[in-house]
């Protein structure tokens, strides 16, 4: 099935629990730093005098015992509404403060300039007078750099500014929001909070320079703050995995104690294919805590992508008899017992599994446990039970009963399992593109082009299917400029991802420009460990020269992956063709 863990990228988002604490220390807390702390006498001096109609003490309990029952949506617009009528400023800071606690970002920026308004009216000023540029959304930027600075340790809440700033900052004409959040908050050189909201506000925005400025910043001033440090491991780990490793080793021999760090450049690690070393950090991690979820979780994940389920199955068992409800570790231990051969075993964990988040996961697990055991047709009998729940879910069965085929050799029956879901629905894009991928592997390159510019036609920035498409014509056909031009699309798109650079690396080298191929090919490999790339990349330093270092990228690349038939074959057909050419001299080489 090739279950996906579910990574975290320094974009976490809150827990239920958490949040809640969070919303009630936020929505109580009047003091503190900046202009948010000095409510006091002058708030209640100032406060406008209102006179508490029926609809107003309507508002106000019905948003008391909606928070009461936590129906926080309708204590938001009672809130709101009390506010507007009263424009009382603890009001609208509590209307303020729920708003982004949910995410209602629309609503939290009109409070955010209604609660602005209000402070410089509450301290007998003009937003002028109080020293703002006068613009609404000057006084919206100033005053949530004054709650950074008054909860700076709420970290939550530092993520919700950074958000409502992105959708601000995402909007046409607004591209300055950054830059001029950054000159507000340049105010308060040393205050570390300020600094990672920019950081987080930069990277959304994929300004990847001003994100990593910032961030430094923020450890500057507070130097084992996980979260910056985090998010800078992030950006590192998409543009060179091995800056990433420098910046990680410095981090955690100053902070060792920083396992949620350590966690997370675990997870890179693994995503990018360093099962090992990632492996050696959730360890490390366990080591500290014994019972941590993740650590737990992500050592059982490298086990099995290492081979290894029975030392797989030990962190998963610990993780569930911690947690019990934790079904993504039953999917996990069921994959582990399935690569044993232990059906049995595979299907009874299953049997737990309760969670709707994991049930159809559950079903097509199931399926693979019936295949391995009983042929693929038992396998495809137990998909063809499933009843989906809209459009999505019959796209993941599709797909999964491809899968099945392709994994037990039959993929001429996968091919045919997307012409019948595509019969009914010609334009799923997801379908299309997938149908596209296995034409390409059954040599179909009509219908490979025909699906994937459909794709495009559907979708103008799908990155992936210009790059499919790209790259199938480079190594096909002769249509090298056209290709070339596909992948330079995929790569304005998405200028860092590995595949598209091996792509552009690839057809590169099929146009005779093998300096740049390398270059390319370089980039591809420090970002992700992939034996493709390697073959790609010791063919290109093979034929410019360079054989013994084509040979030991081949060697690497056989590590990473023994049985990648692409690097096989290129070994075999290079070192074939030199050798018959030259014997004596291939003998030689390198």
């Amino acid at each position: 099935m090739g279950l996906q863990p579910r990574f975290d990228t320094g974009r976490a988002r809150r827990k239920n629990a958490a949040a809640g604490a969070l919303l009630a220390a936020l929505v109580c807390a009047c003091a503190g730093p900046g202009e948010l702390a000095r409510d006091g006498g002058a708030e209640k001096a100032n406060a406008p005098r209102v006179e508490l109609g029926a609809d107003l003490v309507y508002d106000l309990l019905l948003a008391d015992i909606a928070m009461q029952r936590g129906r926080e949506r309708v204590a938001l617009d009672a809130y709101t509404r009390a506010a507007r009528q009263t424009r009382d400023r603890a009001l609208a800071k509590k209307a303020l403060l729920l708003a982004m606690h949910l995410k209602a970002h629309e609503r939290a920026a009109e409070l955010t300039a209604l609660f602005a308004e209000l402070d410089a009216e509450s301290r007998g000023r003009s937003p002028e007078a109080a020293g703002f540029a006068g613009s609404r959304e000057e006084l919206a930027l100033r005053l949530l750099a004054d709650i950074a600075r008054a909860h700076p340790e709420q970290e939550d809440a530092l993520r919700e500014i950074a958000e409502m700033l992105t959708e601000q900052a995402r909007l046409p004409g607004h591209a300055h929001i950054l830059p001029r959040f950054r000159e507000i908050s340049a105010r308060w050189p040393e205050e570390a909070a300020l600094h990672w909201i920019a950081a987080l506000l930069a990277a959304e925005l994929d300004e990847r320079e001003a994100a990593l400025e910032s961030a430094d910043a923020a450890l500057r001033f507070r130097p084992g703050w996980e979260s910056p440090a985090m998010l800078k491991l992030s950006l590192l780990a998409e543009t060179s995995v091995a800056a990433m490793q420098d910046f990680a080793g410095k981090f955690l021999r100053a902070h060792p104690r920083a396992a949620r760090a350590r966690i997370h450049y675990g997870q890179l690690l693994l995503r990018a294919e360093y099962t090992e070393a990632s492996l050696a950090q959730f360890e490390k991690a366990l080591a500290q805590r014994p019972n941590s979820p993740a650590a737990l979780l992500f050592s059982g994940v490298a086990q099995t992508r290492l081979r290894r389920p029975e030392k797989a199955l030990a962190p998963l068992r610990k993780l569930l008899a911690a947690y019990p409800q934790h079904d993504q570790a039953r999917l996990y231990i069921s994959e582990a017992e399935l690569a044993r051969e232990n059906f049995d075993a595979a299907n009874e964990v299953l049997r737990g599994i309760s969670s709707p988040q994991y049930r159809l996961d559950a079903q097509f697990q199931y399926a693979a446990v019936a295949a391995a055991r009983d042929g693929v047709d038992a396998g495809i009998a137990r998909l063809a039970q499933l009843q989906p729940g809209g459009e999505g879910e019959r796209v993941r069965i599709v797909m999964e009963h491809e899968a099945l085929f392709r994994k037990h050799g039959a993929p001429q029956r996968a091919l045919a399992v997307f012409d019948r879901a595509l019969a009914e629905t010609p334009k799923q894009a997801d379908l299309l593109y997938q149908r596209g991928i296995l034409a390409a592997q059954l040599n179909l390159l009509e219908l490979h082009e025909r699906d994937m510019r459909a794709v495009l036609q559907l979708q103008p920035e799908n990155a992936h299917a210009y790059n499919a498409l790209g790259y199938t014509l480079a190594d096909r056909t002769a249509r090298f400029a056209e290709a070339r031009e596909l992948i330079a699309r995929a790569l304005e798109l998405l200028p860092n991802d590995p595949f598209i650079l091996d792509s552009m690396g690839w057809v590169q080298f099929r146009l005779g420009r093998h300096k740049s191929a390398i270059s390319y090919l370089r980039r591809a490999l420090d970002i992700r460990r992939d034996a493709e790339t390697a073959a790609h990349l010791g063919e290109a330093l093979w034929v410019s020269g360079k054989r013994r270092e084509a040979r030991e990228i081949w060697t690497r690349g056989r590590e990473w992956s023994p049985d990648n038939t692409t690097l096989q074959d290129t070994i075999e057909r290079l070192w074939r063709d030199a050798s018959l050419r030259a014997p004596a001299a291939a003998a030689r080489a390198g």
